[in-house]
């Protein structure tokens, strides 16, 4: 069902390409990608559809217990209830909220990738793949932003099984040049890849 509520969507939603989002500038007839980021990972989930599913990029911890979950004891989870929130903040700061929700609806900034590489320098990757370590590569300068160094270390060291050095050169160049300004202070990328390339 959400699929086809997916598909439904992506049938009547329209295009939107703005050369004021775009980093660079580039020819006309030589666009090299000119699906944005939501069709073409929509083309990609089809396609994963049309496979089964299977994705090597990502872990599967649990197959080494399969069999102990298979014959172990299910249990019954009771509804969780949460007391309502209780608001602290002013009719000034809600309103600066819904503002800046408003305008990062209006003008996300994850619309366009940056392509440094041809597409060619991705070896054995699953058209999927991209999508999924490019999430990893995000999660990790999210996480470790504080240290470089552990930064670096959990970047060399994705569990996937393919070269992604170039995937994660582009992930890194194109969170530092989105505009406005990218989540995290210039020094911190530039101290990430001065450490990747040690």
């Amino acid at each position: 069902r959400v699929l086809v509520g997916i598909q439904s969507y992506i049938s009547i939603r329209r295009h939107f390409d703005d050369i004021a989002f775009s980093v660079f500038e580039t020819d006309e007839g030589n666009s090299p990608n000119k699906k944005d980021f939501m069709e073409d990972l929509w083309e990609r989930m089809q396609l994963l559809s049309r496979n089964g599913w299977k994705v090597k990029s990502v872990p599967k911890p649990h197959l080494s217990f399969e069999a102990q979950l298979v014959v172990g004891k299910s249990h019954r989870f009771h509804p969780v209830s949460c007391p309502p929130p209780t608001f602290t903040m002013s009719s000034s700061e809600i309103l600066k909220g819904q503002e800046k929700h408003e305008a990062n609806l209006k003008y996300p900034q994850r619309l366009r990738r940056l392509h440094i590489f041809p597409t060619n320098k991705a070896e054995n990757m699953q058209p999927v793949d991209r999508f999924v370590v490019e999430e990893y590569i995000l999660d990790v300068l999210l996480f470790f932003n504080g240290c470089r160094k552990e930064c670096a270390f959990y970047l060399v060291s994705l569990p996937v099984s393919f070269r992604y050095e170039y995937l994660m050169a582009e992930t890194i160049f194109s969170q530092l040049l989105l505009l406005p300004n990218p989540p995290f202070r210039p020094i911190y990328y530039t101290l990430v890849i001065i450490d990747l390339c040690k």
